[in-house]
């Protein structure tokens, strides 16, 4: 059952505004035609749910639209990945000293540009900058 954040004192106030406004003897048809509208409404979004449910297969049934929140899709694509980096880094190295002779001279600095022709020059190493502040 949804939560419309009323309490118990919002609820009486707005039952006797209701019958103020409805009267005593209108109330009880107007909340059995509200029941009935609230059923039917009930019974499309089930018959809905059961058609895409037909048309997409199994696919569907594992799915949650609580998952397209912003905070959800948020956590699911930064915070969980960015947490798992530490573990896909164990074992890595940093000590360039350990790199076979070719990794290391295929990462060591080169000149990004040639001087005579302002083009990349060839075999240039793309340099990448951290800045650990940035983030």
């Amino acid at each position: 059952m949804p939560d419309f954040g009323l309490n118990f004192w919002e609820i009486l106030i707005l039952a006797v505004l209701a019958v103020l406004i409805f009267g005593p003897d209108k109330l009880p048809e107007l909340t059995r035609k509200a029941a009935r509208v609230v059923r039917y409404l009930r019974g499309i979004a089930n018959d809905a749910k059961e058609k895409v449910r037909d048309e997409l297969g199994d696919e569907i049934v594992d799915f949650d639209p609580r998952a397209l929140h912003p905070k959800q899709l948020a956590k699911s694509i930064i915070v969980e990945p960015v947490a798992e980096i530490p573990k896909q880094m164990r074992g890595v190295t940093s000590d360039v000293r350990s790199l076979p002779a070719e990794v290391r001279a295929a990462t060591s600095p080169a000149p990004a540009v040639s001087a005579e022709t302002d083009t990349p020059a060839r075999g240039a190493a793309l340099a990448i900058s951290f800045d650990s502040e940035a983030t």
